[in-house]
């Protein structure tokens, strides 16, 4: 039985797939997977494609009105931190400014994407931007399945809202997807700036990888390497191995358990970035 007042559904969606969690909520709070597929190769390249596959999936599950998240995998968005205008005064000073770097980082117009940001004005600043051709299939395929759709946002952006006030200080934080993380630069508590970096096959487990990572990102900001990084998303030993002697890896959440499918499927993962228990 749903329960309209405590009851979630989380959408995952990387360009390999699709899935829909049941999360519910009260006195015996679990996560049900209701859907895990897998797209074709081509389907992600094509927004007709992606829509299509979504509304197929959609289509078996029956949980009108209740409050649906979608996490995206952070490939679908574009990431950049921006500093305000030493002069800024409102909002608009603010917007105007993560305008003008998005142009001058991806060489293109903001027109055609959604921005969101942790809007500030006194300190630097953390924006994302979502491609419409995404955002209004998205939009579209939810409500024609009487979805009560609150939020979409990227997996790092999830992570970074679930997990920041669980953070240590002097700590940096990551989000992981398959051989590919994400991760913050911390200062003082602070998001100072976000890079993505992928591991190559050989990288996979060699010792240190990821502390030159990291390593390589303070010194470019002039800020202390991390003792230590927390990581939530795709849990698996090998980020722990490619840490070092120096960087302990603290892994924040639990992995997703899904019947008879011990290893989860990215989208599965994806999905539960949003769960909250």
């Amino acid at each position: 039985m749903l329960d309209w007042f405590t009851d979630r559904l989380h959408i995952g969606l990387s360009r390999q797939g699709i899935a829909v969690l049941h999360a519910k909520g009260g006195r015996r709070p679990s996560t049900t997977v209701l859907a895990d597929h897998a797209f074709a190769t081509d389907v992600a390249a094509s927004p007709e494609q992606l829509l299509d596959e979504v509304r197929q999936v959609l289509a078996n599950i029956q949980c009108p009105r209740l409050p649906t998240s979608v996490v995206l995998s952070n490939d679908w968005a574009r990431f950049w931190t921006v500093t305000p205008p030493v002069n800024a005064v409102r909002l608009s000073d603010c917007q105007a400014a993560a305008q003008l770097r998005f142009q001058a980082l991806f060489d293109a117009p903001l027109t055609g994407w959604q921005m969101a940001a942790d809007w500030q004005i006194d300190a630097p600043f953390l924006a994302c931007a979502i491609p419409d051709t995404l955002l209004s299939p998205l939009l579209q395929v939810t409500s024609a399945y009487r979805l009560r759709l609150i939020e979409v946002a990227p997996q790092f952006i999830i992570g970074w809202n679930r997990w920041r006030s669980a953070l240590q200080a002097g700590v940096w934080f990551g989000v992981t997807h398959d051989d590919t993380i994400t991760f913050a630069a911390m200062d003082k508590g602070q998001l100072c700036t976000m890079r993505s970096v992928t591991r190559q096959l050989r990288d996979r487990e060699r010792h240190g990888w990821l502390q030159e990572q990291l390593t390589r990102e303070a010194l470019r900001l002039q800020l202390p390497a991390p003792s230590a990084i927390q990581l939530c998303g795709h849990r698996s030993t090998s980020w722990s191995s490619s840490a070092s002697d120096d960087l302990a890896v603290r892994w924040l959440g639990t992995q997703p358990v899904h019947a008879g499918h011990p290893s989860p499927s990215t989208q599965v993962i994806l999905a539960h970035t949003g769960v909250r228990r």
